[in-house]
């Protein structure tokens, strides 16, 4: 069978990054477009190991675990440990779930046009089907997400207790799916308080950002928002430690998140989906 290498790393830019928009979705990490075209284009390149001769198993899936690496690492960033294994773990996956559906569809179906090596696959179709498989797939992985944001956001009766100042308060939350703030250095949701409700938990560099006596405060990250009415910046700092407590059966678990603080407008602890997820 002939390998169009122009082919081969085009389909496989276009896979990558609508495989990344989808590991975004899928995990509510913002990533900017440059850096995902910019992994994309990387993770089309690696594509050209399907011209070596064939791997065994541990060293394709060697290879494959630090491509998916650099892909992500590329594409997210490297802020927090945690968050970056789990975008690659959530990358490699959603690959080798393309994969593997590719290699049954030739097992299957014995196409013509369809050829897989190292675990690399090659299609070589019409602009028309891979434009609208990649579309479908991608509008499918959308509603999983939809749905699951839904299903986690249906208990809606539990608390926040934020600890952090040498105080500990505890606050009616409220699941909102309009809310996906996130920290952009290490991934992690943002849950909004109001500044009365979370008073004895502010830190004090929160409170001289709020009195303006100083622009840039240490230890406080400026977390941009967008309403259908306003825009602007909302403080925030990483507590001690932040716990989920259901108000039905009374179940506790710890969660990792940055408390930003609101001055108006805010009674209850808004959450972001993505601390269910």
């Amino acid at each position: 069978m002939k390998i169009y290498a122009d082919i081969l790393i085009i389909t496989n830019i276009y896979m990558n990054y609508f495989m990344l928009k989808a590991v975004a979705v899928l995990t509510h990490t913002p990533m900017k477009n440059g850096r995902c075209i910019l992994s994309a284009v990387f993770g089309g390149m690696t594509a050209l190991t399907i011209l070596i001769p064939e791997m065994n198993f541990v060293c394709m899936t060697l290879i494959k675990l630090l491509g998916a690496a650099a892909i992500v690492a590329l594409a997210f960033g490297i802020g927090d440990r945690r968050l970056f294994l789990r975008l690659a773990a959530v990358f490699w996956l959603v690959s080798m779930i393309f994969s593997g559906t590719a290699y049954l569809f030739t097992e299957i179906f014995r196409p013509k046009y369809a050829f897989i090596c190292n675990g690399v696959v090659y299609l070589d179709m019409s602009v028309l089907t891979l434009v609208t498989a990649t579309i479908t797939a991608y509008m499918l992985i959308s509603l999983f997400r939809f749905f699951m944001d839904k299903r986690v956001c249906e208990p809606k009766h539990f608390h926040v207790v934020i600890c952090g100042n040498g105080n500990t308060a505890e606050i009616e939350g409220l699941c909102d799916t309009g809310n996906y703030l996130t920290d952009a250095f290490t991934g992690k949701p943002v849950i909004v308080c109001g500044k009365k409700s979370a008073e004895q938990v502010i830190p004090q560099a929160v409170r001289d950002y709020f009195s303006g006596s100083v622009e840039h405060v240490k230890g406080v990250r400026l977390i941009p928002f967008r309403t259908v009415g306003a825009s602007g910046l909302i403080p925030a700092f990483v507590p001690d430690a932040v716990y989920i407590k259901e108000t039905d059966g009374g179940k506790i678990r710890a969660v990792e998140a940055l408390i930003g603080i609101s001055e108006t407008g805010v009674d209850a602890a808004v959450v972001n989906p993505d601390i269910f997820f």
